[in-house]
């Protein structure tokens, strides 16, 4: 029964990089090269989202409606994922820069296990990275409440602009420099009422958003 679990993790692993777009697997190369900005696949009209529940490094339970009021970056990661980790620091700079009152990056871990085992997976690599700005939050680990499936996502990593009524206004598949000039513009674009127009292969990276 172990030797079963054990395999039936390991594919899964498998299954997740599978999911994971071709296009944010090449921005994670070796060669220094960096991620591009991000482009939304905006959704047609605002849309509500499934609440989502998920804990703090503390185990305090949280959701989604306890961000009411904020603007949300909210971004799905995983240590075993490369794409994820590189775009990790800008994720952590976007959160200096804007974070506050009226706005945050939620980046919820999804690695496998229980809640103890991620917390520590993400403290451990928050810290060796000096990733400073951004706060741990975990997924549930049992698949009935697992936010990554409750939000449709393709593969990881997967970034969903939330506004402060808690409705989806679009998201970005793959890696991005979240830091960047351009995703500073995209971000304060939406918040101000007149998101940019979507690049021509933001529908290709993320499904349709009616």
């Amino acid at each position: 029964m172990y030797q079963f679990a054990k395999l039936s993790r390991r594919w899964l692993v498998v299954i997740l990089f599978a999911a994971v777009p071709q296009s944010s697997l090449a921005f994670a190369g070796e060669n220094g090269v960096a991620d591009p900005p991000p482009a939304f696949a905006w959704a047609k009209e605002p849309r509500p989202l499934t609440d989502i529940a998920f804990t703090d490094e503390q185990g305090t339970p949280l959701a989604l409606e306890d961000f009411r009021g904020k603007w949300v970056v909210l971004n799905m990661w995983a240590t075993f994922c490369i794409p994820c980790l590189q775009e990790m620091p800008s994720l952590n700079n976007l959160q200096a820069k804007l974070g506050g009152a009226e706005f945050e990056v939620v980046a919820l871990n999804e690695d496998f296990g229980k809640i103890e085992r991620k917390v520590e997976l993400a403290t451990q690599y928050y810290a060796d990275n000096q990733l400073e700005n951004l706060k741990v939050y975990v997924d549930y680990n049992a698949l009935d409440k697992k936010s990554y499936f409750k939000l449709q996502i393709g593969g990881m990593p997967t970034t969903i602009l939330i506004d402060p009524e808690g409705q989806e206004l679009g998201r970005h598949c793959g890696a991005a420099d979240w830091d960047g000039d351009e995703a500073l513009d995209i971000l304060r674009s939406a918040m101000a009422g007149t998101p940019v127009a979507a690049a021509a292969d933001a529908r290709q990276l993320c499904p349709d958003l009616d």
